[in-house]
């Protein structure tokens, strides 16, 4: 997070940055279940990344009351850097783990990840 903030961006901005990065186009609504993010604070999170030149909403062709976020290039270089920072703190903070304590800890939140995916749907 703390390279997130260096980029001068609230963690719920980063969320939602993060989730059009590796989803790709998506509806507000799909965002916001994707981030467990209430009504009115996507709302705020979507205008002050639209303000930022961060995302576009643009008009869904099926359903004129639903707005898809897009990731425009200044978003996606954004993420892109923080990306990229996060990836260094997490093998900075990991290389203290054997190579078989990594694998037990990915089997560990595989497993966990499972658990949470299974219920969110």
């Amino acid at each position: 997070m703390k390279s997130a903030q260096q980029e001068g961006l609230t963690f719920g901005q980063f969320e939602v940055l993060e989730a059009l990065y590796s989803k790709g186009d998506m509806s507000i609504g799909s965002v916001m279940k994707k981030i467990l993010s209430s009504v009115g604070t996507i709302s705020v999170i979507v205008n002050n990344l639209v303000k930022l030149d961060y995302i576009e909403k643009l008009p869904c062709e099926d359903d004129k009351r639903v707005c898809i976020l897009h990731l425009k290039d200044k978003g996606r270089d954004c993420i892109k850097r923080v990306a990229a920072k996060n990836a260094e703190m997490l093998e900075e903070t990991f290389s203290v783990l054997t190579e078989e304590e990594k694998e037990e800890l990915l089997i560990i939140l595989k497993k966990v990840g499972g658990i949470y995916g299974q219920e969110s749907n």
